[in-house]
């Protein structure tokens, strides 16, 4: 597995995003809770035009990392810029976590 990781962070680093995107979408089909591919294949998604694709990798990483923002502020910027907002805001603000007062 980490040979995989490390082609796909080879690949995104020289800027071959396409290689990238093959090699992480191998990375996050044979370990699915790889949250740092599959954020990384977010935001691949998310510069090709691939909101829907892009807003469902930031949501399982939301899901396996509940106490980060990141991968929920990246889903309503792309949702927002793809005209989805208004269908994302309910699963950004459910969760959202909350900071103790």
């Amino acid at each position: 597995m980490q040979s995989l990781i490390s082609l796909a962070y080879l690949h995104d680093k020289l800027g071959n995003s396409k290689a990238a995107f093959r090699w992480f979408t191998k990375v996050v089909e044979g370990f699915p809770i790889h949250t740092g591919a599959r954020f990384r294949l977010a935001e691949l998604c998310e510069d090709a035009g691939n909101i829907e694709q892009a807003l469902e990798h930031y949501n399982v990483v939301a899901a396996h990392e509940p106490t980060k923002v990141d991968p929920l502020l990246r889903a309503a910027n792309a949702a927002n810029r793809a005209g989805l907002l208004s269908r994302t805001v309910p699963t950004v603000l459910a969760r959202m976590p909350v900071a103790p007062v």
